[in-house]
């Protein structure tokens, strides 16, 4: 039965921006599923739970070290201990499969890619001796090549030689045994057009952002917040399919408005955050606009409280919720296909938001042609 395994893995952020990128396209290659590439911004128990969840429901745990020991946060002792090494800690208790990469000679990194304190680097190399102290075959790098390399070399052989449940596409499922309800259940997701359920949205951003590295996306809709990461990392892209004729659609909440900041507040972040955001977003629309002679970007603000969140790229669909007291990026996304019930729904909702004058409107800062 041919099976998909989900991989969580663990590094610092900062300094290996570019290497957990290509770890990802590295794993979707090797038939796996990435976890665990979620920022988690408030360091609370519950952020915590939801790392555990993820490397409790992953197959193999992948460990990359380089010049950083990463963010500090505290062990259930109370002692500082780094995001990374505290998701090492967790998946040795639970005996997960494990594969760590090491950078080979730090003293090669760029000064910006490694701790500037004493005591950093101290706890660093504390780690890394834990490490290769314990009976858990290490792999050194030089280079990402190498890096991808070997891991892909590694995931092979935990597969190989380390059997687990996987994910396995529901279709490949034997008939025998199969209740008229459990049918019942699949007309239903067929129906609705139900393709996927991401656990995070940054799940669903690690498939859906790359489809507009083709450049040839004609519609993009979406109601968001600012997009913040979206546009720091997808802007060339945007630009691309603008020039190649996409029209883009934005409903955003009023910025201005009690809603924007309530929401800020229920995220646990500033509570000017998400006002800020949002007003970048106009200006960074304002900007791709000048630079394109095709296609175009349309914002609109609305008074009300953002119960969804919704991603339309051309055929796909992306909806989920925000919830209180959890940070956007960690909350579940449901992806529906053209054609589907929930396709259907969704984008008349959106069509319906998208022409209410009495709820929504151009803001000022929005420069029409």
């Amino acid at each position: 039965m041919n099976k998909k395994y989900q991989v969580f893995i663990s590094s610092t952020q900062k300094d290996l921006v570019n290497e957990r990128i290509d770890i990802i396209q590295a794993l979707l290659e090797s038939k796996c599923i990435p976890a665990g590439m979620e920022l988690f911004v408030t360091a609370n128990k519950k952020s915590w739970e939801i790392i555990k969840q993820d490397i409790d429901e992953s197959d193999f745990y992948l460990l990359v070290i380089a010049g950083m020991y990463g963010s500090l946060t505290k062990d259930h002792h109370g002692n500082q201990i780094s995001y990374t090494e505290k998701e090492y800690n967790y998946a040795i208790s639970i005996k997960k499969p494990i594969m760590v990469f090491i950078y080979k000679d730090i003293n090669n990194l760029p000064a910006g890619k490694v701790e500037r304190s004493q005591a950093g680097r101290k706890r660093l190399e504390k780690f890394k001796n834990r490490i290769l102290d314990s009976h858990i075959q290490v792999a050194f790098w030089t280079n990402t090549g190498e890096l991808i390399s070997k891991m892909k070399s590694s995931i092979q052989e935990l597969i190989l030689n380390n059997p687990s449940a996987g994910w396995v596409k529901g279709t490949a499922i034997s008939s025998e045994g199969i209740t008229d309800d459990f049918m019942h259940k699949i007309d239903n997701v067929c129906d609705w057009g139900l393709e996927k359920i991401f656990k995070t949205r940054a799940e669903k951003n690690a498939e859906s952002d790359p489809k507009l590295e083709k450049h040839d996306v004609k519609i993009l809709d979406g109601i968001a917040f600012g997009l913040s990461s979206f546009r720091c990392n997808r802007e060339y892209d945007v630009l691309k399919c603008l020039q190649n004729g996409m029209n883009m659609r934005l409903l955003a909440m009023n910025p201005h408005s009690e809603f924007a900041r309530q929401r800020a507040v229920e995220e646990n972040s500033h509570p000017d955050s998400i006002k800020d955001s949002i007003v970048k977003l106009v200006y960074w629309i304002n900007n791709l606009n000048k630079k394109s002679n095709n296609g175009k970007i349309e914002i609109k603000y609305y008074n009300a409280m953002t119960l969804d969140f919704y991603w339309r790229i051309d055929n796909d669909l992306y909806v989920g919720p925000y919830m209180y007291d959890i940070v956007s990026q960690q909350t579940v996304t449901a992806k529906f296909s053209k054609g589907g019930k929930g396709f259907n729904l969704y984008t008349r909702y959106f069509e319906d938001l998208w022409n209410n004058s009495a709820l929504c409107e151009y803001p000022p800062e929005f420069i029409k042609e």
